[in-house]
């Protein structure tokens, strides 16, 4: 089964908003450097220079654009991968209000391929240079215009200087003059009353270029706004140019500002996912700097939060609350020039369960692994229960200049529910999605001071109390909450399952608290399962290591011998699944065998891997309960809408719709 994102509990409310209106346009190289290598040259240079030459003569157009190869391998056996490369670039952006493709030779083949590879969308303008349908790896469609291509037009020549019989023999000068069905076929040689042009510097005649540039304007550019919709209120110097927004320093009294007209219900739970894309102008030219504000939805409250980038700091990005006195939170020394003219990507992620804010920054469209800026911060305590987003350039006291390119913003409202005391770990997790939901999670094995995280993890609940991984989820940014905590999670803070409680441990345990509080730990989870466990300290409310030792002897002298590090290792590898006391986990192997003998014969002589591997075929649907904490037909009869949703197939137990979303509910088991 093919490995896929999951998403195992209920589905948060979310609002979406999406300003990117930007010009996307791939141009491809054709393949004669494949034949000759050093005879490459005019094509590949003719190509490069058409791309260079958009950004200059369309700096008042936000535009995303990339040369790229079209072929590798040799005369014999060409082998076209321009278009799988372009795909991949345009798939880092949203999808491109308008999208341009240019191909010189061979390169018309990636061009027409790329253009089949996104229909259904529209590929508003298909340019083809004397396009060259190789010998190998083509079929009779790579010469047709694809049906969801609005324009196409194929430029051509007609002078074949490849024939050795003919003066200036030239062994790369492929004959011309190929028609592509459904495009406008135009001769260049007529075109341009030029009969020196030929196949092999047609990609770099001027005219023809100044012609395609006209094209990309009239088909490409034109018609594009940054705000469509009119969702942005714009003051003082704010002004949409073409297809992004200009924020220049006001003139008047009215502020620079450029704020969404929605405001937003702020509750304890409230989270947001933002990404921007802007460009500072470089710092001797103008006075540069953004600022990325949540202010209070109310007219002239405050304080507010702000995010602001200041090259003149120098290169300097802070969190600050806006007030009558601005008070800096946290700030971090960009590891990129800030103003250098070209653009850069932003994210900022709030989870509201944490209260933990997190900013990332590159200048590509490649998120970075680790946040620049992380800060706890209770926005409904700061804000208040309305808020509104957006940017302003008040920067330090001083209005700036910014151009803002693009900007997404989702929010997300979900309930955390009641707190639960059940446990689930994650091998149990991938053998119920797998079964039961079609998933496949990827198993990632992962262990820090002898513990197992897949031991310890419980996927649904962290996906339940962290909306942005949910949120990151859904763009497949990570195969499963699991994957997102042994990359970051573990060390931000955040909890694996119910049986470790971050803020408790921090609580209790005032030294790990003061090193997690000046850098030295990352995180109260960091010392516990490299050291803590070992040590005897406690997890969470819910689980005592000493105790836990008092009541099974057996294990005590199992940790005494060497043979487990801690109580709490035995517990999450054994003695949960065995019943022992605290009981937490959902499915009891031994509480399971135990209640049902025939299912223990069968496990015996291998009819089943184990007890759990009956409950997932057989036994849920049956009705067998899987633990002393879960009574199915219990269930069924106090939660009615359940037992609908299970008759009518949506789920195929109770315990199925409990251990997605009933525990966090507060529903009876």
């Amino acid at each position: 089964m093919p490995s896929t994102t999951a998403a195992l509990g209920p589905t948060p409310v979310r609002q979406d908003f999406s300003f990117d209106q930007r010009a996307a346009i791939a141009l491809f190289r054709g393949a004669g450097g494949l034949l000759i290598p050093s005879a490459a040259g005019p094509q590949a240079i003719g190509i490069d220079t058409l791309n260079t030459r958009l950004a200059e003569t369309f700096p008042d157009y936000f535009l995303t654009s990339q040369g790229f190869d079209s072929f590798e391998g040799n005369i014999f056996a060409f082998e076209e991968v321009g278009s799988q490369q372009a795909q991949s670039f345009l798939s880092q952006f949203p999808t491109p209000a308008s999208l341009a493709i240019v191909g010189y030779s061979g390169g018309g083949l990636s061009a027409i391929r790329l253009a089949n590879a996104q229909s259904p969308r529209p590929v508003n303008l298909l340019v083809q240079l004397d396009s060259y349908v190789p010998l190998t790896d083509a079929s009779s469609e790579d010469n047709v215009l694809p049906a969801n291509v609005l324009r196409g037009i194929n430029y051509y020549q007609i002078r074949n200087r490849a024939n050795p019989a003919e003066p200036g023999f030239d062994p790369l000068d492929l004959q011309g003059g190929q028609v592509v069905e459904g495009s406008e076929n135009i001769n260049a040689e007529e075109l341009f009353s030029d009969r020196t042009i030929t196949h092999r510097n047609i990609a770099e005649y001027a005219p023809l270029q100044e012609r395609i540039l006209q094209n990309i304007e009239e088909s490409v550019l034109s018609g594009l706004t940054f705000d469509p919709l009119e969702q942005i209120r714009l003051t003082g110097g704010a002004t949409p140019v073409n297809n992004f927004l200009r924020l220049a320093p006001s003139t008047g009294n009215v502020p620079t500002r450029a704020f969404l007209a929605e405001t937003f219900a702020v509750d304890p739970n409230f989270s947001f996912q933002s990404r921007f894309e802007f460009r500072l102008p470089p710092v001797p030219n103008a006075l540069s700097g953004l600022a990325f504000q949540i202010e209070p939805a109310v007219a002239g409250s405050t304080p507010s939060l702000a995010l602001t980038f200041d090259p003149i700091a120098p290169n300097t990005v802070s969190l600050i609350v806006e007030g009558a006195a601005p008070t800096p939170l946290v700030q971090a020394t960009a590891p990129l020039e800030l103003a250098s003219g070209r653009p850069l990507t932003a994210w900022v992620d709030y989870n509201g369960f944490t209260d933990q804010l997190s900013f990332f920054l590159s200048n590509t469209p490649a998120r970075p692994s680790a946040p620049l800026l992380s800060y706890a911060v209770d926005l409904l305590a700061l804000v208040g229960p309305q808020a509104q987003f957006g940017f302003t350039t008040r920067v330090n006291g001083t209005e700036r200049s910014a151009d803002l390119l693009s900007w997404q913003l989702s929010t997300t409202e979900t309930s955390a529910g009641t707190p639960t005391t059940t446990f689930f770990n994650f091998d149990l997790t991938q053998r119920v999605a797998a079964a039961w939901f079609g998933v496949e999670l990827p198993a990632i094995p992962s262990t820090v001071g002898g513990l197992d995280f897949t031991a310890l993890f419980d996927e649904a609940l962290y996906q339940r109390q962290n909306p942005d991984v949910l949120a990151a989820l859904n763009t497949g940014l990570f195969s499963s909450g699991y994957d997102h905590f042994i990359q970051f999670g573990w060390l931000e803070g955040r909890n694996p399952s119910s049986i470790y409680d971050e803020t408790f441990y921090l609580a209790t345990q005032a030294d790990v608290a003061q090193a997690v509080a000046n850098g030295t730990l990352r995180s109260g989870f960091e010392h516990f399962v490299s050291q803590g466990h070992i040590e005897g300290r406690d997890p969470s409310s819910l689980f005592s290591q000493s105790t836990y030792l008092t009541l099974n002897p057996d294990v005590a002298d199992a940790v005494t011998s060497g043979g487990y590090l801690s109580a709490f290792e035995h517990w999450i590898e054994v003695g949960a699944s065995e019943g022992r006391r605290p009981e937490l986990l959902l499915f009891q192997e031994s509480y399971y065998l135990a209640q049902n003998p025939d299912v223990a014969v069968a496990v015996a002589s291998g009819s089943f891997g184990d007890g759990f591997d009956h409950y997932l075929t057989f036994g849920s649907i049956e009705g067998r309960n899987p633990s002393p904490l879960f009574n199915e037909a219990q269930y069924l009869n106090l939660n009615p809408d359940v037992a609908t949703a299970v008759s009518g197939g949506s789920f195929i137990s109770g315990f199925a719709h409990y251990f997605a979303q009933g525990r966090f509910e507060g529903r009876s088991a």
